[in-house]
């Protein structure tokens, strides 16, 4: 097996960059549609346990040693959405 060199490792992430970033954009176009939902039947943006049942299911899903990493970038990504969909309601 080839060893992959630094340019073709940084190629990969740029690659996989471009794959989170198209799904962040379908994510907070979802979000905005959640949010317009919430504005017309009154309900509050945040969901605590919402939150929570996510933060589950991805630790479960990505597993050791990455889980606290990833409930780290999901939390960033609650406070964004939230902050966009109180732009909105």
């Amino acid at each position: 097996m080839t060893e992959l060199n630094l340019d073709q490792l940084r190629a990969q992430i740029d690659d996989i960059d471009t794959q989170i970033t198209d799904l962040f954009k379908l994510r907070m176009e979802i979000s905005v549609e959640v949010a317009k939902y919430k504005k017309e039947n009154g309900i509050a943006v945040l969901n605590s346990e919402r939150e929570l049942e996510i933060l589950r299911r991805v630790s479960e899903q990505i597993g050791e040693p990455f889980d606290d990493y990833a409930k780290q970038l999901f939390n960033t990504i609650f406070e964004v959405s939230k902050a966009c969909q109180m732009e909105i309601i």
